[in-house]
């Protein structure tokens, strides 16, 4: 009999055990996309270059100095980009990060990789029990976090691509295609983490608290 299956009565838990490695990755990822995102907003809002050309022309008055239109636009643009330059070298980690996160999942722990724990929700699934619909869920938040590092992935492989597009001429021809893609998974992205955090509260609040604690510290198998 298979040993990953539970015995008739056993308890379904969201409650599982997460490495060191993977813990430090959770993390280091979760604040390089949030990282990513402020700098998204900021270069789209408050250093939006035609939102600041005036600003730029009244400061400059104050203090005497008198330039064109196009002159602040230089400016303001400038200032934008160097936030821009800044999501670049985050991406760049992001990037870093997610490959560590492929080849992580080759040496994790027995048990504590993606892919087992998707065969441990479909295992769960196929027995008839009490657990099935805790399993179906189990089983489509790992299919879900799949989803989520398909879209990372897109937005790593499309960011390189804007990155090196003036260096290549089909990148080159294919540059506003290939920020639309990475603009679209981006939304994606904020969408999973919408999910996700609705989900750990539910979680939380309801009949599996501590799965927040147990992506701090750890949890020792049962």
């Amino acid at each position: 009999m298979n040993q990953d299956l539970p015995k008739e009565n056993s308890v379904f838990s969201f409650r599982t055990p997460h490495s060191a490695a993977q813990r430090i990755w959770h993390w280091c990822s979760s604040l390089a996309i949030l990282a990513l995102l402020c700098t998204v907003l900021i270069a789209s809002t408050l250093l939006k270059p035609r939102n600041n050309i005036g600003v730029i022309q009244n400061k400059l008055q104050e203090k005497g100095v008198t330039v064109s239109a196009d002159q602040a636009k230089s400016v303001a643009k400038a200032l934008g980009e160097e936030v821009w330059e800044w999501h670049k070298y985050i991406g760049v980690a992001l990037a870093i990060l997610l490959l560590f996160r492929i080849i992580l999942e080759f040496f994790e722990p027995t048990g504590q990789s993606l892919r087992a724990r998707i065969r441990k929700g479909a295992l769960y699934l196929r027995q008839a029990s009490p657990n099935n619909k805790t399993a179906k869920h189990f089983l489509i938040v790992k299919y879900f976090y799949v989803f989520f590092y398909s879209l990372l992935f897109v937005i790593v492989l499309t960011g390189i691509g804007i990155i090196y597009a003036d260096d290549f001429a089909t990148l080159k021809a294919n540059k506003e295609n290939i920020k639309d893609i990475h603009s679209f998974c981006m939304y994606g992205v904020i969408g999973f983490i919408i999910l996700h955090i609705g989900g750990l509260l539910l979680s939380e609040l309801g009949n599996e608290p501590g799965i927040s604690s147990d992506m701090i510290h750890g949890r020792k198998n049962s």
